[in-house]
């Protein structure tokens, strides 16, 4: 099956923004390509998504509790569920950075966590004064994608760290489907028979 970019900012290298996948204020948006329906969603409730032609998605909560109102961070989450599996190789992020604070120098941490599976942490590569850009290597079958960020955390240095993050493009392979992976059986089995019958004419 044909990799997919869904390129939701500018960030990830798409000329328009992928305005089509703006969601306006709402929590939950679906948009369907091919077969394939991918849902984002922030969470928890009430959380709406946030988005903007250039950094992609993020979580939006009004600014309460101390968050940013246009990234991934502290409690939020955003989910991403596909309406069929699909191997997710990969995601895109920005506003990712390495910090300074206090004199000291840390990397600005998210998390992705596939299906039920445990989560797995990723840092930033970039400091801050670039777009905090970087892949991300998943390459595992999926049916849903959560990412969170630790937000604001008190570090042992004494002083204030901030993780957060936007999502600007996921890279995936559908699977095939059913329907189409029985007629694949049906064309191996029927290029055996044939060579199998070639060998035994061979013989004759």
């Amino acid at each position: 099956m044909e990799e997919r970019r869904l390129q939701f900012g500018v960030r990830s290298g798409a000329t328009t923004g992928g305005a089509s996948w703006n969601p306006g204020n709402a929590a939950t948006f679906s948009k369907t390509i091919g077969s394939l329906t991918i849902t984002i969603k922030a969470l928890p409730s009430p959380a709406k998504l946030y988005w903007d032609a250039t950094d992609g998605f993020g979580v939006k909560n009004s600014g309460s509790n101390g968050y940013e109102t246009d990234e991934i961070e502290s409690k939020e989450i955003l989910k991403i569920t596909f309406s069929a599996p699909v191997i997710l190789n990969r995601i895109y992020v920005s506003d990712l950075f390495i910090e300074q604070a206090s004199g000291y120098t840390y990397k600005e941490k998210g998390f992705y966590q596939v299906d039920g599976n445990a989560k797995t942490s990723f840092l930033a590569t970039q400091p801050t004064g670039t777009n905090g850009e970087r892949w991300v290597d998943i390459d595992a079958t999926a049916n849903c994608l959560f990412l969170t960020a630790p937000g604001k955390v008190f570090s042992k240095n004494c002083y204030w760290q901030n993780h957060e993050f936007s999502l600007a493009m996921l890279d995936i392979t559908p699977t095939p489907e059913p329907a189409a992976m029985a007629l694949l059986g049906v064309g191996v089995g029927i290029a055996g028979v044939a060579f199998a019958r070639r060998r035994k004419r061979a013989r004759g």
